[in-house]
């Protein structure tokens, strides 16, 4: 075989020819499917929000209800632990969505 031969036998258009003539063709996606689709992704993304903001509000709640066990605590206990009241105090203090 010719070098000539063998690139006009493997050129993109014989290629894409050969390939169009095998494959059949794809059916026509209606715009009610891609919709749903859409509407699938934002359901997807407002369930995931919403389940941030839950995570959220329970962590919040978490914080709140262990500053306020800690500051239930006896003196006695605060210092079994390594704490003082004026650092129970400071943290009771702090809003219940800072953690630092």
């Amino acid at each position: 075989m010719s070098e000539q031969c063998r690139y006009d036998m493997f050129r993109p258009s014989w290629l894409d020819a050969r390939f169009q003539e095998s494959r059949p063709a794809a059916p026509a996606r209606s715009r009610t499917r891609r919709a749903s689709r859409r509407a699938e992704t934002s359901n997807i993304a407002l369930m995931t929000v919403i389940r941030q903001a839950v995570s959220a509000v329970k962590l919040w709640r978490a914080r709140a209800r262990s500053r306020r066990d800690l500051r239930a605590l006896s003196n006695h206990l605060l210092q079994d632990i390594g704490l003082g009241r004026e650092d129970v105090e400071y943290e009771f203090a702090k809003p219940f969505w800072r953690y630092d």
